[in-house]
């Protein structure tokens, strides 16, 4: 299966994926001092894990999991 995490590669990529408005710089800082996202690379949950980046809405890049059942 592949899943989507709240990770993503850089603070622009969040801002893209979740809001085009112009006071959105603070809600994203929020999510992220909140750990609602995050910007990095996901942990795998297991060894086997792919882990890759994809873009997303808005043209952002998020990162990505395929497990190995899927």
């Amino acid at each position: 299966m592949i899943f989507g995490t709240p990770y993503f590669p850089t603070r622009a990529d969040a801002l893209m994926r979740y809001y085009l408005q112009r006071d959105a710089a603070a809600e994203i800082d929020e999510k992220i001092a909140n750990g609602e996202i995050h910007i990095g690379t996901p942990p795998k949950v297991d060894p086997t894990d792919e882990v890759f980046l994809r873009k997303d809405q808005n043209g952002a890049r998020r990162w990505f999991i395929k497990t190995a059942g899927g």
